[in-house]
């Protein structure tokens, strides 16, 4: 197989990320087979088993796991293509390293990896462009600005929301007959 889709455009696309060489590329194409099936990125992780799942029992969430939905095949490579990132690229070292100084087990840290390459790998055959450090660092920042963004514009909804809520509380909590878990929320409520 390698000898018959080594000169591929899009293998060599993929060999342009650091980690990846033919054999694996070649091999994470049989299973994508077409960017177009999948909208966006997100669509592809959770396709392939590499999104976070929460699992719920009664009351509890446990934790977030690898849902592992998808085959098992490309796992495979992805893991070991970030083994050999985690070695040769300064970002996914980088990123690797702050994983495990956050106290974070070994195997957890190669899933947020591998779900970066899967990112990275649906980015550069959506775009047909090579892999390059800069235009992920620009990516990334711009990432950063939405999610900002986006904090921004829920805490305003919140505000907007608890003023919409406290409207009809005009009465003084000792004046209601209210339990005193309530009246300890409606003064929660009325704080800044």
């Amino acid at each position: 197989m390698v000898k018959l889709y080594q000169f591929n455009p899009q293998v060599k696309l993929l060999c342009s990320i650091t980690g990846i060489n033919y054999s694996s590329a070649i091999t994470i194409l049989f299973e994508i087979e077409s960017t177009s099936r999948f909208p966006n990125a997100k669509k592809i992780a959770a396709y392939f088993g590499l999104n976070p799942e929460y699992r719920q029992s009664g009351d509890g969430t446990f934790g977030n796991h690898l849902s592992k939905k998808g085959r098992k095949t490309i796992r495979a490579v992805l893991y070991m293509s970030c083994l050999c990132a985690i070695r040769f690229d300064p970002y996914f070292k980088k990123k690797y390293a702050d994983i495990r100084a956050n106290g974070k087990c070994h195997y957890f840290a190669m899933g947020v990896l591998m779900h970066k390459m899967l990112r990275i790998i649906f980015g550069v055959l959506k775009n047909n462009k090579p892999y390059d450090i800069s235009i992920d660092e620009q990516n990334r920042q711009k990432s950063i600005g939405k999610q900002a963004d986006l904090k921004e514009l829920i805490k305003q909804q919140t505000k907007e929301n608890l003023k919409k809520k406290r409207r009809y509380q005009k009465l003084e909590v000792k004046e209601i007959p209210i339990s005193k878990f309530k009246a300890k929320k409606i003064k929660e409520l009325e704080m800044p």
